[in-house]
């Protein structure tokens, strides 16, 4: 039996890699080898076997008896006349103890366009086609009579509405956790930072209830860092993925998918609807409102300006009541409101991204 493992601290290697990380290289010596014989055909009477199973010698998984530096490699290197064994054993760096990372990308969606600036491809005599589009930044653009609601010549909306891609930007934000801190929400052991105690179904699918801020840190140059604050109600956290790692020991590789959209993550709805005052067309061709006989805040099906009803819905102003075309015949701009859906208890569908620690590793690396 071999006796106990010692560490030759002279032949200790340390080596520090980009990105924070670290390699830590040691010579253990494991004296007193008995056996000298055994082989592939015999692997537990050859030395090797007995120098690896001694006593005191790191195991894989072990941490480092002076870091949080993780045993991924024991090997018995050679073997002297006087029965002693060399090992050497190789650390990494505990990956609980690395920095998140942070990528940005690219992506859009389809957003309602309510207004625009017309103008008409031909056909009319003496209007010719345009080539080129409006200028950008002229008077035109602010313009009352060029910037128009996207109506038809009988001013009605397009249903659907006229859309166009905005761009938006994603953000995923990766760190690696324990599988107790992702699982189960709690710390264990010999985990030193607060862990994510709450329930992922709380944040998934919700929007940041304050302004959330995200940090990129360059762990080989602090002045190549970054730092973008996105406002309360424009990141939606999308998705989370968390696969198992084995190497150097199981944990997950989580990362959380946001998406930046500048415009808020409410719901913009038109003020529209089946019912509301009740509009006729005098014979004098003025248009005039009227309310049902004693029932004088009612609303009835919306009509047309003859009075004739038909199945789909008008535009209101507020008041529930029919919006119609001005003096001049334009139809009013639509009334928008802006709508934050809740879940099921009334609560908003929000929440505070800083109780994840997303930056925050887990451990501590000791350098």
């Amino acid at each position: 039996m071999a006796g106990t493992a010692f560490l030759r601290y002279s032949k200790r290697v340390a080596t520090q890699r980009t990105g924070g990380r670290y390699d830590l290289r040691e010579l253990w010596q494991v004296p007193n080898i008995a056996q000298t014989g055994g082989g592939l055909d015999d692997p537990e009477q050859a030395w090797q076997h007995e120098a690896l199973n001694a006593d005191s010698l790191p195991n894989l998984g072990d941490i480092s008896h002076d870091g949080s530096y993780i045993c991924i490699s024991v090997v018995a290197r050679s073997l002297d006349d006087q029965g002693t064994a060399g090992v050497d054993v190789t650390y990494i760096e505990d990956p609980l103890t690395l920095v998140s990372e942070v990528n940005y990308f690219g992506q859009s969606k389809p957003k309602p366009a309510w207004q625009g600036i017309a103008q008409m491809y031909g056909g009319a005599a003496g209007t010719p086609a345009p080539t080129t589009p409006p200028a950008p930044g002229t008077n035109d653009l602010y313009d009352d009579d060029s910037i128009k609601d996207i109506r038809n010549s009988a001013a009605d909306r397009y249903n659907p509405p006229v859309s166009y891609d905005v761009p938006l930007e994603r953000i995923e934000i990766t760190c690696r956790r324990s599988l107790k801190w992702v699982d189960k929400g709690e710390t264990g052991g010999d985990l030193t930072s607060a862990a994510f105690t709450g329930n992922w179904d709380d944040y998934v699918k919700h929007w940041n209830a304050t302004d959330f801020v995200v940090t990129q840190t360059d762990p080989d140059n602090p002045d190549n860092s970054s730092t973008r604050t996105f406002p309360a109600g424009t990141l939606m956290f999308l998705d989370k993925r968390a696969p198992l790692a084995k190497e150097p020991y199981y944990h997950r590789v989580v990362t959380c998918m946001f998406l930046y959209d500048p415009d808020m993550w409410c719901q913009r709805l038109p003020d529209m609807g089946p019912r509301a005052l009740k509009y006729l067309a005098t014979r004098g061709g003025t248009v005039v409102q009227i309310e049902p006989p004693g029932y004088p805040v009612a609303r009835v099906a919306v009509t047309d300006t003859m009075g004739q009803r038909f199945g789909g819905s008008a535009e209101l102003d507020g008041q529930g009541n029919q919006a119609i075309p001005d003096g001049s015949g334009k139809m009013p701009p639509a009334n928008i409101f802006m709508w934050w859906p809740v879940d099921e208890n009334g609560n908003l569908l929000s929440a505070e991204f800083d109780d994840l620690e997303l930056f925050t590793p887990e451990r501590t690396l000791d350098v």
